[in-house]
């Protein structure tokens, strides 16, 4: 999948069960460039922040309100649930953090 954002939602939490070890790639653009859209990135625009490699059964809590990208490794679909909030990062994280540590 191109660099997007995945519009509406800011964070979920995917718990994945088929992955094909696809990669998900999160970005900033370089310095001065700016777009209105995230799908008018080119990708020697980006400079890449962090990435991985989810495996079945694995959790991430991502910010998907962050330029990122999905990079397929064979046409397999990717399953995962997905549990999506419209609050900051920070807010979600630390109301997880609450549940777990109680």
């Amino acid at each position: 999948f191109p660099s997007h954002d995945s519009g509406g939602a800011k964070v979920s939490l995917n718990y994945y069960i088929d992955t094909s070890e696809d990669e998900t790639i999160f970005y900033t653009p370089k310095d001065g460039i700016v777009r209105e859209d995230y799908y008018q990135y080119e990708f020697n625009e980006l400079n890449v922040v962090c990435s991985f490699s989810a495996k079945s059964g694995e959790a991430y809590l991502l910010n998907i309100n962050e330029l990122h990208s999905v990079t397929k490794k064979d046409d397999k679909t990717r399953v995962f649930l997905q549990y999506s909030w419209n609050e900051d990062y920070e807010i979600v994280l630390e109301s997880l953090q609450g549940l777990v540590d109680s």
